[in-house]
């Protein structure tokens, strides 16, 4: 036989009380499969970011086939074509995962690194006899916001 709770202390917004003791344990044991999926496809997401940004590791297309063949770095073409701005406004999206995934010691060891490369004033796309600490700090402000408000109009045609 199962326990009914007929109190409404358990906050679980159904106003009820109603539910069995078996239906609290699913509901927790599938939020718990969820957040165990959605921090494993965060951090795979992130370790490919890894790879790519600070292990240089290469994508093969047919483009880097190509790039082989003339000695061009095969990640660097693609990984360097993004602003770092529009890297560090999508990696802080990270930070909207709920708590208990942000949690994972696997996530803040991918994205702290991250941070660090995409907000290094030593990567700025401004040219080295052009760069202060206030231009650098500046273009990847106005970068950030750029791609902010570009992500904001994706699906503004939709409604």
């Amino acid at each position: 036989s199962s326990t009914i709770s007929i109190d409404d202390d358990d906050n679980d917004g159904g106003g009820g009380g109603g539910d069995t003791k078996l239906e609290q344990d699913s509901y927790t044991n599938r939020q718990s499969m969820i957040v165990q999926e959605t921090t494993h496809v965060l951090t795979c997401c992130l370790e490919l970011l890894c790879d790519l940004e600070l292990n240089k590791t290469t994508i093969i297309t047919p483009k880097t086939l190509a790039d082989q063949q003339t000695q061009t770095p095969a990640s660097s073409s693609f990984v360097n074509s993004i602003e770092d701005g529009i890297k560090l406004y999508h990696l802080m999206n990270v930070c909207l995962f709920p708590e208990q995934v942000l949690r994972d010691e696997r996530v803040a060891n991918l994205f702290l690194p991250l941070f660090d490369h995409y907000s290094s004033p030593c990567r700025s796309s401004i040219p080295k006899d052009q760069r202060s600490s206030s231009s650098t700090g500046q273009h990847l402000i106005g970068s950030i916001m750029t791609a902010c408000f570009l992500h904001s109009q994706t699906n503004r045609g939709k409604n």
